[in-house]
Parts: C-alpha cells; structure tokens; sequence
C-alpha cells in the first residue's frame, strides 16, 4: 500500500497500520530504518495502550490483575483501510473479547497518514466503546536512517523548563532539570539508554555534513524520546524519534492504572485525537 507525489514515496502495512518505508523521490534516498530485525525489526510501530513497560509485567485495576508486554499490543494487531486517496490512508481497529484478558475496556483506534509534500501527518483517533472509563498511553517509534558518513545532531525549539527522566531496568527512575538545545547523536549520549525528555513540542534531526533534516513536531504530548540501540558494540545506523502520550512505569511502581504516570483518561463513549508531523528537508 503505497501514498507519492512528487517528493516522497510512502509504503504501509496493515499490521499495526505501521509506515514501513518512506524515500526521497528527488534523490532516490531511503529515509526509514528498514526493519532489518539484526537491529530491531520495526519501522513505526504505534505503542498502545501502554508506553514502555509496566513494572512486573503486570498492572491492576479494581484489584484484577492484567500482564501487558512492553508498548502493549497494538503494533501486532490487523488493521483494516477505511479511507484511501491519493493522498491519504487512514486504518482501522476495533477490539475483540480475546484482548480484554490483558487490557479490560472495548475500543476502537483509527490511524491516519496524510502526505503534502515532504511532510507525513500521522493522526491517531482513539473511541473508548465502553461503559466504563478507559485507560490508555499512546506513542510514536518511528525509525530515522543515518548516513554511514553523516555527523548528526537533534536541534530543540524549546530549552527551558525541560526535565529529563532516568532509567533503571526500563523503568522511570527520577527526573533532573535540564537545559536542552542540541544533543549529538553519538555513542557518548546513546550507548546503552534512552533520553526521555517532558515538555517539548519540536526537536530536528540535522546532518551537519550535507544539512538535510528531518523534523517532528508534537505539540501536546506529554514527553519525547530518543533511542540509538547498540548491538555488540554497534551503534544502530538510525535513530528513533518517539513522542510519547504517556511513560513506561516508575521503578517499583506496580499499581492500580489509574495512579500510572503519565497515564490518560476517556469518559465511556468520548473519543479524542492526537497528531504529530515529520517533515524531511
């Protein structure tokens, strides 16, 4: 399944309603991550209803408990196309009664991709079909390719008020007040961690060498992450660009959902949107 014009050929899949690929038309250049699973074998995945793990595996509502693995399951799911034109793909999913075993609440979740030019707006509509309140975080992964040649950095608009969350066996671990501006994106920063940042709604990936760039935008999230994996020594040829609705748990924090960081709420029968953009120059 595939969305072009003149700038940028876009291909998906149905399984999770995933971006599978994206090349610059103009230079016949691969912009995405591939897949190769030798790194990691996803390109876009949508995280849903958690993001990051929940500690033990497991979380509790009401005193029942339910295990999630990490990022949830929506990335693994079938979607089916509801919309299609030439400039627009929008996907599917409704919830069946085998998923209430580890996630208790009947939804419905659409994902758009709309193409203008060299920017890809991804639109997430979540329903809650429930009688009941739901639940949910959602986030973005996708997989940005590095030029084996390239020298790259992450340029942020805003730099005040910003904290940056630890980690500890992929679970939040504190907070500290940072300065943000520009991280360089070497082994020094990434080797072995994610930076997970709050309060930021634009960060560019810049190759210093030639100037081409990439640029997320997400106003109204709550944190953004940025992941390099390393594999035996390796550092991985792309970097993840994540904003995230919501946050892995606090270390040792299991507990009822409805006290989760970063957790989100939908009254029974409300819907609501969240939007970001990438934007190649």
């Amino acid at each position: 399944m595939k969305l072009e014009n003149e700038s940028l050929l876009l291909e998906f899949d149905c399984k999770g309603a995933e971006l599978r690929r994206a090349l610059n038309k103009e230079t016949q250049k691969e912009l995405m991550w591939n897949g190769d699973a030798a790194f990691w074998g996803r390109v876009s995945p949508v995280l849903f209803p958690i993001v990051g793990k929940v500690f033990n595996g497991k979380y509790s509502i009401d005193g029942q408990d339910y295990h999630l693995s990490q990022h949830g399951f929506l990335r693994d799911q079938e979607f089916e196309v509801v919309r299609h034109t030439e400039h627009e793909f929008v996907f599917e999913f409704h919830s069946d009664d085998v998923l209430l075993d580890v996630y208790p609440f009947k939804h419905k979740v659409q994902i758009a991709y709309k193409l203008d030019g060299k920017r890809i707006t991804v639109t997430w509509h979540i329903y809650n079909k429930d009688e009941k309140e739901m639940y949910y975080a959602i986030g973005a992964h996708p997989a940005f390719l590095l030029d084996a040649e390239g020298d790259y950095e992450f340029v942020f608009e805003q730099t005040e008020n910003v904290h940056q969350y630890g980690l500890k066996e992929g679970f939040i671990d504190g907070k500290v007040p940072v300065q943000l501006d520009r991280i360089e994106v070497n082994e020094a920063n990434f080797k072995d961690t994610t930076l997970i940042y709050d309060h930021t709604s634009e960060v560019k990936l810049i190759n210093k060498i030639t100037q081409e760039s990439v640029t997320v935008g997400y106003e109204g999230f709550d944190y953004l992450a940025l992941w390099r994996p390393c594999k035996e020594g390796v550092m991985a040829p792309f970097v993840c660009i994540e904003p995230w609705v919501g946050i892995a748990d606090e270390y040792g924090g299991y507990r009822d959902i409805r006290e989760k960081l970063g957790i989100k709420r939908l009254q029974k029968g409300d819907d609501i949107v969240h939007q970001y953009t990438v934007t190649f120059q």
